[in-house]
């Protein structure tokens, strides 16, 4: 082959794709409560087993449900809970749990055979001043954690008994989302605030390790993993 026709190859393989903006149609899906209103949306969760979505909605006051079986989702009811901010679902005890403005966490049955289905069974206060906000659930222990994201508390629920089985307080500010980790069985929970990721074990209930995700210099922000603050144990060269 002449040098002309490999660069006429080679430009073939090696020059980008330039792809083109494709105009989609975002179906809306009407919420007949607030209809006309502006809506206030936070957590989103599914039921990827039974295709239902669970809304934390601040203007209608609760959870929304929605069927999601087909393409277009369809809004089924709103379980009215107070103003709800995080939203996790336990699907192995049949609860969905929301975080609400009173510094509540609202417990939900979602048990196909009960006659209290989509019905608040519980509201348990967490004792902080401001919302209840985000929150993930441990299938293996069977409890969720909830932050009160200003109040710089951490609420672990017995998801079993809907009790609130320990609370960890003077955590800090700016406390987001937690997740948990099926992997080392810990759950994790970030602080916008403080820059810090900390690690707890739903087994004990304890705070295990506290580590700075970032610091700033004058020059740049950089992340900064080896920099683990006084409460934490975890080696300095670990990512």
């Amino acid at each position: 082959m002449s040098a002309l026709a490999w660069g006429a190859a080679l430009l073939v393989i090696t020059l980008p794709v330039i792809a083109t903006d494709v105009a989609l149609p975002l179906p809306n899906v009407e919420i007949p409560p607030i209809k006309g209103k502006t809506g206030s949306f936070d957590i989103i969760d599914i039921d990827q087993a039974a295709h239902l979505m669970y809304v934390g909605d601040r203007i209608t006051q609760g959870v929304d449900i929605f069927d999601v079986s087909t393409p277009s989702a369809r809004y089924l009811q709103t379980v009215p809970t107070g103003p709800a901010n995080g939203v996790s679902i336990a699907k192995n005890v049949n609860k969905v749990f929301a975080g609400t403005n009173d510094s509540s966490v609202a417990i939900i049955d979602i048990d196909p055979a009960s006659p209290t289905r989509n019905t608040v069974i519980a509201k348990l206060n967490t004792g902080g001043k401001k919302r209840a906000d985000e929150m993930d659930y441990d299938p293996r222990e069977k409890k969720l954690y909830a932050a009160n994201s200003d109040d710089g508390i951490v609420s672990v629920v017995d998801a079993v008994h809907n009790t609130i089985i320990k609370k960890l307080t003077d955590m800090g500010e700016g406390l987001e989302q937690p997740r948990y980790n099926p992997g080392d069985g810990m759950m994790y929970l970030t602080s916008s605030d403080q820059n810090a990721v900390f690690q707890f074990d739903p087994r004990s209930d304890v705070l295990v390790a506290t580590r700075t995700a970032w610091r700033s210099t004058r020059r740049r922000t950089r992340r900064c993993w080896g920099a683990p603050t006084k409460r934490s144990p975890w080696p300095s060269s670990g990512t």
